[in-house]
């Protein structure tokens, strides 16, 4: 009777053993399938977030050759502004030397 009490006991902590390695494996693998579905959200959020840098690194390359763009023509019409400047202020100081040579005030 000793030896069936043994035998039954000895079934029951195998079957025991049994169960708790199939139990950890199934919960392994419903472990893995959630670290999957968690990596594959955030591989995907990353993805987006990647995207959107992208975007926004070409729109500022964008801005930047227009801000280029504006300060060449900036450079354009100060250089133009300083010209005509320049002519006004010839044109003034020798229509006014002629004024008062005309009028014989050519020493005030």
């Amino acid at each position: 009777m000793d030896e069936i009490k043994d035998l039954i006991s000895t079934l029951a902590i195998i079957m025991g053993m049994v169960f708790g390695i199939v139990a950890l494996f199934r919960n392994k693998k419903a472990d893995d399938s959630g670290d999957g579905q968690k990596m594959g959200m955030i591989m995907s959020d990353l993805g987006y977030v990647k995207s959107n840098t992208d975007e926004i690194k070409a729109e500022q390359q964008r801005q930047r050759d227009t801000n280029t763009n504006f300060a060449v023509e900036l450079a354009r019409v100060d250089a133009s502004t300083k010209q005509a400047h320049k002519r006004l202020d010839e044109h003034i100081g020798a229509s006014g030397k002629s004024a008062r040579r005309a009028s014989g005030k050519e020493n005030e």
